[in-house]
Order: structure tokens, then C-alpha cells, then sequence
């Protein structure tokens, strides 16, 4: 008997696939890319993320942008024990960008009309006009025209350097000033840090010292082998993981 069939051709999507996981954050519900994307440089960690993809469940064309800190230590607090499993413990969690000055720590600064983050420390300073001042540190309010967003700034006397204990880096508002400029916490301690430093002996930061020049660099999270947390203000050309916005 001959055979007349004709099978269709499986669907080749013009663009990746990726799924997304979302928690909730200032209270909204904040999507991001799932898995993480990386091991890369974060500038090449943020060069995927501008790309087109296809969501896994929608279809749906989508896009991402990098994230804050603040944004990042949201989905590492509501999804911990993944974030820990996947991440934290083989590698590093690039949470955002920052800018080390002489006096202090820009935490997300805003980009120029380029989409370049800013460097120069005196157009930042202008910025702190508009800022709130919480035990130490300013926070500068969200403005999506102005493109700020969880930006703040800690200065050195805000917190400490080296290895410390979780009540100092979390909650003592005399030595939590990096904490809680990269939560971006509205309280006088970083609750999100504090619950995912909980589950180390001690915190170590590192590479958050005085330059004579302002260096940019990515913030970053890492389980040490010794049952530590490092904290890290990264420079060089590390490949390591970040979780994308979905735009």
C-alpha cells in the first residue's frame, strides 16, 4: 500500500527560550530571568540580557536589563535555598554595579544618556540633594525619568571592611551602612541581608576601600568554603552569574 503522510516541522523559535522567576519586591512582583545568566563578566552578563528572547510558557517576546543590588538580594532572599544551591556556593552572585569614591560607596548609579553609569563623583553629589539621610547613609528616591533607581550612597565610616559578624554588617546602625545601601532599606538595619547572612558564620567584605580615583565595580556574593559569606566589590574581569530584569 503506498504511504501518503506529511509530518509538520517542530517549532524553531526565532528567538532563545528562557523562563523567569519572580518574587516580590517594593511591593510589586519583580520578574527576572531563570537561570541566571553567566558565567560571564557582568558587562557581558548584561550584553545577553539586552538581547530578544521567548518566554518558555507564554511565548511572549521579552527582554531584560541589568539589575540593582537591591533588586538582586530580593530574589536571593525569597529564593534562598535555590540561589544558595545553584549560585552561591560554586560560584558568585553578581548582584549590581557601584562606584568606589575617596570618601565613600555609590551603590547603583544612575546612567547618563548613553546608558553609561556616571563616574564623575561631583555629578553624583548633586544628586544627594534630593536625598534621604537614614543613620548615616543617603538613599535616593526612585525616579524612572531621571533613571535612578535603588541608588545610594554609604560613606566609609558607615560600615566595616574585613571580616565581621552578621550583627555588625546587618544590623548595628554603626556599622551597616553597606548593607543597607545595597538593600536600599527604608529601616536603620538590612532585614533581606540579614536573613540571607544568616545562614554563615561570619561576613567578610572586601574591596569596598578608599580610591584615590572613582572605580567602578559589580557588588557581589559568595558562600566561602569555610562557612563564611563574602561580600565582594568586584573590578576585574571575574566570570560570574546575574539575574536579568524583565523590561
Amino acid at each position: 500500500m503506498k504511504e501518503d503522510y506529511n509530518i509538520s516541522k517542530e517549532f524553531q523559535p526565532k528567538f532563545p527560550v528562557r523562563r523567569t522567576l519572580d518574587v516580590p519586591h517594593q511591593g510589586k512582583r519583580l520578574f527576572v530571568s531563570y537561570p541566571a545568566f553567566g558565567p560571564k563578566t557582568f558587562d557581558n552578563n548584561v550584553k545577553e540580557m539586552n538581547k530578544d528572547y521567548i518566554h518558555s510558557e507564554t511565548g511572549e517576546r521579552m527582554t531584560f536589563r541589568e539589575p540593582t543590588t537591591a533588586e538582586s538580594i530580593s530574589v536571593a532572599n525569597k529564593a534562598y535555598s535555590l540561589i544558595k544551591k545553584e549560585i552561591l556556593k560554586p560560584s558568585y552572585l553578581q548582584l549590581g554595579r557601584h562606584l568606589r569614591t575617596s570618601e565613600g560607596v555609590f551603590v547603583n548609579p544612575p546612567k547618563d544618556r548613553d546608558g553609561k553609569p556616571i563616574v564623575d563623583e561631583k555629578v553624583l553629589k548633586q544628586y544627594l540633594n534630593e536625598a534621604k539621610k537614614i543613620n548615616g547613609i543617603w538613599r535616593v528616591s526612585n525616579n524612572e525619568i531621571k533613571g535612578v533607581r535603588d541608588f545610594a550612597f554609604a560613606p566609609y565610616e558607615t560600615f566595616k571592611q574585613g571580616e565581621q559578624s552578621l550583627e555588625d554588617f546587618t544590623v548595628n546602625p554603626k556599622a551597616n551602612g553597606l548593607a543597607r545601601a545595597l538593600e536600599f532599606s527604608h529601616n536603620k538595619k538590612a532585614p533581606k541581608l540579614e536573613k540571607i547572612s544568616a545562614d554563615y558564620s561570619n561576613i567578610y567584605t572586601w574591596n569596598f576601600d578608599s580610591v584615590a580615583e572613582p572605580k567602578l565595580g559589580a557588588s557581589v556574593l559568595s558562600g566561602r568554603n569555610d562557612g563564611g559569606l563574602d561580600v565582594l566589590g568586584i573590578s576585574w574581569e571575574d566570570d560570574d552569574q546575574a539575574f536579568g530584569v524583565k523590561v
